[in-house]
C-alpha cells in the first residue's frame, strides 16, 4: 500500500506509514482507471529497485555482468570453437602416433627382408642376409655432420658367433677394417670399423658395433676423408 503523503510502499493491513507516520487510507478505491495503471507501475518500478538493491548487497556493492543476446552467442561460438580444436588436435595426434608406429614398423620389416643396406649410395651386405632370419627391434635414424642409420637387433641366441661372421664378411667382401679393438670376449662392447675409400674424393663408409649379452646393434653413415 502506498502512503498518500510520501508515497512509500508499506505492506498491506497497516493502518500507519512506517516512513512518514501518516495515518494509510486504501486511496485505489478512490482512483480511476489511469490512476490505478500508474499505481501498479510504480509499485512494480520499487519492487524491481528492490530487488537490485538486493543483489548488490549480495554481490557486495558490484554490479552482477549481464550479456546482450549477441555477446551470449558470441560466448557460445567462441565455446564450440574452443571445443572443436580440441577435438581438431586430438584427431591429429592420434593420426602421428599412428603414422610412427607404422612408419618405424614399415622400417623394421623392410630391414628385416632386405640383402643389402644403403649408405649414401653404396650397398653394404646386411645381417640377415648373412646370418639369416635375425628379429630387428628397431630401425633408427639420426643426423649428425650427415644421416645415420641404426640398426637394433634383439633375442640373439650367439651374439659373439653373429659378429665374427658379420665382420668377417664385411671385410672380405666389402673391404672393411677395424678401427681399434674388437674384443668379443666382453660381455658387453663396442667396436668400430670403416671401409676405406678406394679414390681421393670419396667418403668413408663407418660402421659402429655395440653388443650385450643377448643383443647387438650398428649405426651405419659416411664421413668425409681427410
Amino acid at each position: 500500500m502506498l502512503c498518500p503523503r510520501c508515497n512509500s510502499e508499506n505492506e498491506a493491513g497497516e493502518k500507519f506509514c512506517r516512513h512518514c507516520g501518516a495515518p494509510l487510507v486504501d486511496t485505489e478505491l478512490f482512483m480511476s482507471e489511469k490512476e490505478r495503471k500508474i499505481r501498479k507501475k510504480e509499485i512494480k518500478r520499487l519492487e524491481k529497485q528492490k530487488e537490485r538493491e538486493e543483489r548488490l548487497k549480495n554481490n557486495n556493492g558490484v554490479p552482477r555482468r549481464t550479456y546482450t543476446l549477441n555477446e551470449t552467442a558470441y560466448q557460445r561460438n567462441y565455446i564450440s570453437m574452443v571445443i572443436s580444436l580440441a577435438k581438431s588436435l586430438v584427431v591429429l595426434i592420434v593420426i602421428l602416433i599412428l603414422v610412427y608406429f607404422i612408419g618405424n614398423y614399415v622400417l623394421k620389416v623392410v630391414a628385416e627382408k632386405t640383402d643389402h643396406y644403403g649408405v649414401g649410395g653404396t650397398n653394404i651386405a646386411s645381417v640377415n642376409y648373412v646370418l639369416g632370419d635375425r628379429p630387428i627391434k628397431k630401425v633408427k635414424y639420426s643426423y649428425d655432420n650427415g644421416l645415420k642409420v641404426e640398426y637394433i637387433f634383439e633375442n640373439i641366441d650367439n651374439v659373439s658367433t653373429d659378429l665374427n661372421k658379420y665382420v668377417a664378411y664385411l671385410m672380405e667382401h666389402n673391404k672393411f677394417v677395424i678401427d681399434g679393438s674388437f674384443d668379443l670376449s666382453l660381455e658387453n662392447g663396442t667396436a668400430k670399423l670403416y671401409a676405406q675409400p678406394t679414390t681421393l674424393n670419396e667418403d668413408k663408409i663407418i660402421m659402429e658395433l655395440s653388443w650385450t649379452k643377448d643383443s647387438y646393434s650398428f649405426v651405419l653413415y659416411k664421413q668425409k676423408s681427410i
